[in-house]
């Protein structure tokens, strides 16, 4: 039982700091998604929702298939179109990777000195090259002791702003919202999805509690967050998130620049695994392609980390929902087949007697 629930919460928290980069961290992410007068509780019931099924639809696929790595997953999802579902992945991956490149660079310039700007970027890249070398493993401790801390800081920034501040000027949520919420979603599970289908054979339990860590936890700090960002209301700024620590003591907003990076370095690391993983096959040597894939990010985060966000996750939010829906559909047929196969095989004893 404990064996199995340390199991549960080391995958939860793979699945938490995938989600929690620096642009959900630093709450640009749900502002230019949700804006800053959006329902809270029900984006994040919903959201929360999204969270447990897909990530449960993910794990499941790669425990039945017990697959090596996402193409093969994708094999078994698509067949011979495989390289386009990979096309996909590894595009999301790429874009995300910049993005968390090019916030490593935006927090060191607005916080340290913009004079260095690109060895910011530099010094925490090769770090995450040299972790992710590891493969999965390396990742998961990462994902174990940082997503805890992320979790905790956010809480007690959100939780401060919301009662030092107060009054919020909340929408109603409307149905037409929650296509928003599923391309949300699914934009930051697509990234999740080329680790969490590689972790090998896991029970049913192990599966829903590990998912239902995650999905809790993903619907309370988006839930707390909005709270936070409707009572702020500060448009134009790139980290809302690191302004409202400011706000509450440099003490705080030094911790929470701490977890930004901590936040960057989760997302930059599962990005960087997937990629790694594939491009392996390509390049050799593990090490080799990892020092690659970093330069192929450094190149797409030129176009800086508030152009990312804003034009490019949407468009890799709605490839995340089309992929999502060809897991689901095979994971349907896939149940329906072995149900039929059941019946059969239970249909044919009784006509044996």
């Amino acid at each position: 039982m404990a064996k199995s629930f340390g199991k549960a919460i080391s995958v939860s928290m793979l699945i938490v700091g995938a989600i929690i980069g620096a642009v959900f961290a630093s709450g640009a992410e749900l502002v230019s998604f949700f804006g800053l007068n959006a329902p809270p509780l029900a984006i994040a019931l919903v959201a929360g929702a999204l969270v447990f099924l897909i990530s449960s639809l993910f794990l499941y696929l790669g425990s039945k298939l017990n697959a090596k790595n996402i193409t093969e997953v994708n094999v078994a999802l698509v067949g011979k179109f495989s390289f386009v579902a990979d096309a996909v992945l590894l595009v999301n991956s790429l874009i995300i990777f910049s993005a968390m490149l090019g916030a490593v660079n935006s927090l060191g310039s607005s916080v340290l000195s913009p004079a260095f700007s690109p060895l910011y970027a530099v010094v925490v890249g090769v770090i995450c090259a040299f972790v992710a070398v590891k493969g999965a493993k390396g990742l998961i401790i990462a994902n174990k002791i940082v997503s805890p801390l992320m979790i905790a800081g956010l809480i007690f920034v959100a939780v401060f702003t919301i009662f030092t501040l107060g009054n919020t000027q909340i929408t109603v949520f409307r149905i037409g919202s929650i296509w928003t919420v599923v391309v949300y979603v699914c934009m930051n599970m697509m990234l999740a999805s080329t680790v969490i289908t590689s972790l090998g054979k896991m029970t049913k339990k192990t599966i829903f509690l590990s998912s239902g860590i995650a999905a809790t936890c993903m619907g309370v700090l988006i839930f707390l967050l909005l709270r936070a960002l409707n009572a702020w209301g500060v448009e134009g700024s790139n980290m809302p998130v690191l302004d409202m620590a400011l706000n509450i003591h440099p003490a705080v907003y030094w911790t929470m620049f701490a977890i930004l990076i901590a936040g960057i370095f989760t997302t930059l690391l599962t990005a960087m695994t997937g990629l790694v993983t594939w491009f392996r096959g390509i390049f050799g040597s593990k090490l080799f392609t990892a020092f690659v894939v970093l330069t192929a990010g450094f190149i797409l985060s030129n176009l800086g980390f508030s152009t990312v966000v804003s034009v490019l996750y949407p468009i890799i939010g709605v490839m995340g929902v089309i992929y999502t829906s060809v897991a689901s559909g095979y994971v349907i047929r896939l149940r329906l087949k072995t149900k039929r196969k059941n019946t059969k095989a239970i249909v044919s004893g009784v006509l044996r007697r």
